[in-house]
């Protein structure tokens, strides 16, 4: 995984919003984000 490389790892930005999309239809997906958006 990226966050773990020695250089230049993958980190989340502090007000980043995690989606898990394991075993999510893409119109799940999108819903879920759509959601995240009018919420904010």
């Amino acid at each position: 995984m990226d966050s773990n490389r020695e250089d230049s790892p993958l980190v989340s930005a502090e007000d980043a919003v995690i989606i898990n999309t394991d075993r999510l239809r893409i119109d799940q997906v999108v819903n879920l984000i759509l959601e995240s958006i009018q919420k904010s």
